[in-house]
């Protein structure tokens, strides 16, 4: 059948760009109550986003391709996903953890969909053969084969029983899942085919690709229902709304991206949308049909209201989670760093931006003023070292300073020295004034995650991803002491304000005091924290110990007898800094939602965001 005379409506107004990933992102999916979207990037990550408010929520990183296709399981506890590195992963959403990897193609994993059950799931890719994995067992039970080309789509029917996957070699096959048999191939394309979907009935199939044609068939009889015409370039993505009424397909080039919707049933266009810059690379229909998020050229997410064609989210100062937040130390400024790059400087008592810094290309994993707050000290994932005027925001001297990413940072109290640590594992000393490297040659077996000075500036104690804690000497260059007790990588540092004690906090959701002098664990801080222990704050008195863990808590404790003192849960979201202000009445947290907040310490509760 023919595609539908009627003319399509007028381009609608580009929406608003929510957030990035730096390269193309490759894949979307919603979970099943719609609060959640994941995307997968060429950069080889995950990022799982609030979708009513475009903030990012948590990075999954592993693997070490791009991220092809994502899934979420039908009760969305699991999320899937496949890379070039020819791997599938299984993750946890709610905390980010990797659960288990599937190996077994011989190539990139292009596709992956669960059953409507979430007992099975389905995996293809470019060495065009099907895998369909028992989530139980882990192990593959059955192997289908038969395209002639790479596998780019699966789409399971919602009655479970068959699977439709679509081929560089022109075809879309049905399988029966029972037997493994392939039951039909439909041919009708002139192109390579890049996604399939099956429409919430069943009834019916579209398959798009390389020949602009949006092709509908009857997936019982195998005969072709509709070709949809009207896009002028490659098709990459098509996907119905839940409800049945609409189809969105998408596709382009990169001076011409486009975004269709049609009349599921009769075929007629709706809203024709041109993207820039293009191509629509994916998309997703949110479960409750008034969405729909596409992933472009540029690495951007932008969201479409289905009716309107206008955007959904609108954007808050940071437009990534806040990493790192310091108090300057008079107290009347606040800095934060966030995933988009940002460092912004905040006017601590009126909640006002003062100046931003765009100086990282990656996230700003930490940062800290000198003991005169003249200088502000930033870290990035990209490597990158900069020390900036806390007055105006410029850059003062810049360095490379670790080949995988800055993740922790810390001053000596007089000033004068930086140590900073990365993912490379070493621990580096720079001269402040200058921004030059001193010569040292301390390090970690895995990354380092956190570091602390002592008071007085002589000892240096840094958390690693190997679960320990190493004190250095800083004037004689030597590993003083190595405090072993962490399951997991040591996330947080804090030292007493006599020194005499050190406080870590470790992604096995424990916090462990250890008495410097002897290298002998004082006591652990137990409590109802899970998902790992991401920051921890030592009031300026010495008096009041704040954590905050992965799954939204912060806790305020007496550090003298380890009593808890208040617990914050829900109105923060995921804190992943924290900062006390000099005089002890104020907690800064940076978290998910893109924005810093104010805590009440003598009430223990929320007073205020910025």
């Amino acid at each position: 059948m023919s595609s539908p005379s009627d003319k399509p409506k007028p381009a609608l107004a580009d929406p608003l760009t929510l957030n990035w990933q730096t390269q193309w992102i490759y894949s979307l999916a919603y979970s099943p109550d719609g609060k959640t979207l994941a995307s997968g990037s060429g950069d080889g990550t995950l990022v799982l986003w609030n979708s009513a408010t475009g903030h990012e929520r948590a990075t999954l990183t592993g693997h070490t391709g791009k991220v092809f296709a994502v899934a979420f399981s039908s009760d969305g506890k699991m999320l899937a996903s496949g890379s070039g590195d020819g791997t599938a992963k299984l993750w946890d959403p709610t905390t980010g953890l990797e659960k288990s990897v599937l190996t077994g193609h011989k190539g990139p994993v292009r596709a992956v969909a669960f059953a409507p059950d979430g007992l099975t799931l389905a995996t293809a890719g470019w060495d065009r053969v099907v895998k369909i994995w028992d989530l139980h067992s882990g192990v593959a039970r059955l192997t289908l084969q038969g395209h002639r080309g790479p596998i780019n789509a699966l789409s399971f029917a919602t009655d479970r029983r068959i699977l439709a996957t679509a081929s560089e070699d022109k075809t879309v096959r049905l399988w029966d899942l029972a037997t493994g048999a392939e039951r039909t191939s439909l041919a009708t394309a002139t192109g390579a085919l890049n996604a399939v979907a099956f429409a919430p009935s069943g009834k019916r199939l579209t398959g798009v690709g390389e020949d602009s044609i949006v092709h509908v068939w009857d997936s019982n009889t195998g005969q072709q229902w509709l070709a949809l015409a009207g896009h002028t370039g490659p098709l990459y993505c098509v996907g119905y709304t839940p409800n049945g009424t609409h189809l969105a397909t998408g596709g382009g080039s990169i001076f011409n991206g486009e975004l269709k919707l049609w009349d599921s049933m009769s075929g007629h266009p709706g809203h024709a949308i041109r993207v820039q810059p293009g191509p629509v690379r994916c998309l997703a229909v949110s479960p409750d049909s008034s969405t729909v998020v596409t992933g472009i050229g540029d690495g951007s997410l932008r969201v479409w209201n289905l009716a309107t064609g206008q955007a959904k989210v609108s954007m808050k100062a940071h437009r990534h989670r806040v990493y790192t937040v310091s108090f300057a130390p008079d107290g009347k400024t606040l800095a934060s760093g966030a995933g988009d790059g940002s460092v912004k400087l905040w006017d601590a008592s009126t909640g006002l931006m003062r100046v931003t810094f765009q100086g990282h290309v990656g996230s700003v994993r930490c940062l800290s003023f000198t003991s005169d707050g003249k200088t502000l000290a930033t870290g990035s994932g990209d490597g990158t070292l900069h020390f900036l005027d806390s007055t105006t925001g410029q850059p003062r001297a810049a360095a490379r300073a670790h080949t995988d990413g800055v993740n922790c940072l810390a001053f000596t109290p007089d000033g004068k020295l930086l140590a900073t640590g990365g993912g490379d594992g070493s621990v580096k000393l720079w001269d402040t004034p200058t921004g030059q490297l001193r010569p040292t040659h301390w390090a970690h077996s895995g990354t380092v995650w956190s570091m602390d000075f002592a008071p007085d500036g002589k000892t240096l104690a840094t958390g690693g991803g190997d679960g320990t804690v190493k004190l250095w000497d800083v004037g004689g260059g030597q590993a003083r002491a190595n405090f072993k007790g962490h399951l997991h990588r040591v996330t947080a540092l804090t030292f007493s304000a006599d020194g005499k004690v050190l406080v870590s906090g470790g992604a096995d959701s424990v916090i462990k005091l250890w008495d410097v002098a002897t290298g002998k664990e004082k006591s652990v801080l137990t409590g109802r924290m899970s998902g790992g222990i991401t920051s921890v704050a030592l009031s300026p008195d010495g008096r009041v110990l704040a954590t905050a863990s992965l799954d939204g808590t912060v806790k305020l404790w007496n550090l003298a007898t380890g009593q808890e003192r208040a617990s914050l849960k829900g109105s923060l979201g995921t804190v992943w800094s924290m900062a006390f202000a000099p005089d002890c009445r104020l907690l800064a947290t940076g978290g998910e939602e893109g924005t810093v907040k104010l805590v009440d310490i003598a009430k223990g509760v929320l007073r205020a965001s910025v």
